[in-house]
C-alpha cells in the first residue's frame, strides 16, 4: 500500500501529497469495510485509493486528462482506476437527489458535464463505495452524528438494491 501511495505522491495525485495518519486510517478503513462486505479485489483497491483525484480537481471541477488517468491506472490497476474516476467525477447532488426522488440514481459526470449511462456493475460499485466511505467517517467520527441524520438514513435505505448483501447487513444493523 505505501509503495502505491508513494507512487501517487510522485504523480501529484489527490490528497496523497498531504498524507497523514487520519487519511491513511480513512482509506484503509474504507477498504476494510469493503473487504468485510465481500467486495471484489478491484473495489477494495479502489476504496484504498478513492482520493486519487480529490486535490484541487474537486474544487475546480476541471477535466481529468486521459494521460493522468493512464498513469493512475498503472499504479492501482485499470478497473480500480475506473471506479475511482467515476467516484470522483460523480455529480453527487444529481446522483443523490435522483435516488431520493425517483428511487434511481442518475449519473452525471461533472468533469465532462454530461449524463452517462453506467454499466450495472460500475453503478453497484459506486453505490458500495459511497456507503463505505460515508460509513467509515460516520463510525469513526462521533461528532458528525451522521447516522442520526434522517436524510442520510433515507439515502442508505434507497441504496439497498445496489448494495451487496454484506453492505446491506451492515446498513440494517446501523439503522436499527
Amino acid at each position: 500500500m505505501l509503495d502505491k501511495i508513494r507512487r501517487l505522491i510522485e504523480l501529484s495525485a489527490g490528497e496523497f501529497e498531504h498524507v497523514d495518519i487520519s487519511l491513511i486510517a480513512h482509506l484503509d478503513g474504507t477498504r476494510c469495510l469493503l473487504k468485510a462486505w465481500g467486495a471484489r479485489d478491484v473495489l477494495q483497491q479502489a476504496g484504498l485509493f478513492h482520493q486519487a483525484y480529490s486535490k484541487g480537481i474537486l474544487k475546480d471541477k476541471k477535466f481529468i486528462s486521459q494521460s493522468q488517468r493512464k498513469l493512475i491506472a498503472e499504479v492501482i490497476g485499470s478497473q480500480s482506476e475506473d471506479i475511482v474516476y467515476h467516484y470522483s467525477a460523480c455529480d453527487r447532488d444529481a446522483f443523490f437527489n435522483s435516488l431520493l426522488l425517483n428511487n434511481k440514481p442518475d449519473y452525471v459526470d461533472r468533469f465532462l458535464l454530461c449524463a452517462v449511462q453506467l454499466e450495472p456493475q460500475l453503478l453497484n460499485d459506486l453505490c458500495e463505495m459511497f456507503v463505505a466511505t460515508e460509513l467509515e467517517m460516520a463510525l469513526n467520527d462521533p461528532h458528525r452524528n451522521l447516522l442520526q441524520d434522517e436524510r442520510f438514513r433515507a439515502f442508505l435505505a434507497k441504496l439497498a438494491p445496489y448494495l451487496s448483501r454484506g453492505a446491506n447487513n451492515k446498513v440494517a444493523q446501523l439503522l436499527t
